[in-house]
């Protein structure tokens, strides 16, 4: 199923939103090689990949964004040209980190200042300790392709 792209209030303010635990943050959160210069794959993407939409549309008014991929709400996050996705819910409280704000590859939760790597989903400063879960990213004809496993 195609993801969408969230309520109005995340249209308008470019993200909100997702699920967080425990669990294994060795994959990174970031793709195939070609995505990684923002250029599109070569291959469509095959079985459990969710278009999130295109990419200029994505990121036009934010560098972060918000969408529901087989149930769980994925915060999207662009830095330097590479979208990195990670469960949108703070593991410490019930926050959104796409409302937050984003510093290079670090995403502070609005409503306890926890600071996660959108890279690992490694929590970086208290009161968040535990990291929340990465999802692979991919770029194939100008869309923004995600991975979320159950």
């Amino acid at each position: 199923m195609l993801s969408d792209a969230g309520s109005d209030h995340d249209k308008d303010r470019g993200g909100s939103a997702g699920l967080g635990t425990d669990h294994d943050t060795s994959r990174g959160s970031i793709l195939d090689a070609p995505v990684a210069d923002g250029s599109d794959g070569d291959s469509p993407p095959g079985a459990g990949w969710h278009r999130v939409g295109p990419r200029d549309d994505c990121f036009a008014d934010a560098p972060c964004m918000q969408a529901t991929v087989n149930g769980v709400k994925v915060g999207l996050f662009l830095v330097d040209d590479a979208v990195y996705a990670i469960d949108d819910l703070c593991t410490h409280g019930h926050a959104m980190l796409t409302d937050g704000e984003l510093d290079g590859f670090e995403v502070e939760c609005p409503l306890h200042g926890g600071v996660f790597d959108v890279r690992s989903g490694k929590p970086m400063c208290s009161p968040v300790t535990r990291p929340v879960r990465t999802h692979p990213v991919r770029f194939y004809q100008g869309g923004v392709y995600v991975k979320v496993e159950g």
